[in-house]
């Protein structure tokens, strides 16, 4: 599969600076982490004519879910979490406790799904670390990283359901065992490359 095949977009929220990616093709498209700039989003879907739409959150912190429920009810879109962030979504818990809309109906992730953008698959890979229910998805050349690894750095695990061994585990297990010239989209910062973060990335050597 080449990128030609479907179409990404980013979208740099306020605040964190939290990236939400659309992926879209056809009427499809495939919303993930709606950030605080949710009406941004809204406003591409309406402008590409993108009717069906499905979104997912990497994680349940406030700042990739906090447009979640203002988008689903624009879109009438289904919400996908992991089952191990119900209660950080919901109860938040330290610095991750901010006001925002909770939805409940939320469809429960496991890891190992496959959600589908126009006939293209994206694979769900569950990545524990930086939050207990955290996922990657991957979708050849991409891997939408969420915050479980960023351009020269890890995600934090200072926070509730966060657990280094875990993130460092999750990384070398799942991540690393795909194919080295993935370009990864993490959920904040600019992109990079499997390859890159295996020889460069202090957290990883």
């Amino acid at each position: 599969m080449s990128e030609q095949t479907y179409k990404l977009t980013t979208i740099v929220n306020s605040g964190l600076w939290a990236n939400s990616y659309i992926v879209f093709r056809g009427q499809e498209a495939l919303v993930v982490d709606p950030g605080r700039d949710w009406e941004q989003i809204l406003r591409f879907l309406k402008a590409n004519a993108l009717s069906s739409v499905t979104v997912v959150a990497t994680h349940g912190h406030f700042d990739h879910v906090e447009g979640a429920a203002p988008l689903v009810k624009e879109t009438g879109a289904s919400f996908w979490l992991h089952r191990a962030d119900k209660e950080l979504y919901y109860h938040g818990g330290n610095t991750m406790d901010f006001p925002y809309e909770r939805l409940t109906r939320i469809e429960w992730m496991e890891g190992g799904e496959e959600f589908q953008v126009g006939g293209i698959p994206l694979q769900v890979i569950w990545t524990p670390g930086h939050t207990q229910g955290s996922v990657c998805l991957f979708t050849p050349p991409y891997l939408l990283s969420g915050d479980t690894l960023f351009y020269g750095s890890i995600g934090r695990t200072d926070l509730p359901g966060g657990d280094l061994t875990a993130l460092l585990g999750s990384i070398e297990t799942h991540l690393f065992q795909l194919p080295e010239e993935t370009v990864v989209l993490p959920g904040h910062g600019e992109q990079t490359t499997l390859l890159f973060e295996r020889e460069n990335n202090p957290y990883l050597q």
